[in-house]
């Protein structure tokens, strides 16, 4: 059962990582399989906002969840 989960969760982050500065790998390391749906949630968001404050209406309504991947990710990118 496990191993199916982290497939799909691979497969996953292979969707994110293609459009992304981070690889599969940076992103397994980032974030736990329970996260999966969030960050594919968070991505969308942000894909589909017409402009920033449209993203940051739709992250704050996402909740709390939302900030941690995001906070998650910001600290990857700029702290390293």
């Amino acid at each position: 059962m496990r191993d199916r989960v982290m497939g799909r969760f691979s497969n996953r982050l292979n969707e994110v990582a293609g459009n992304s500065r981070f690889t599969q790998l940076e992103l397994e390391s980032i974030f736990s399989p329970e996260e999966e749906e969030t960050i594919l949630e968070v991505k969308e968001a942000l894909a589909s906002a017409a402009d920033d404050n449209e993203a940051t209406i739709k992250i704050q309504a996402m909740g709390e969840k939302a900030i941690k991947v995001l906070t998650k990710l910001g600290k990857k990118a700029l702290l390293g």
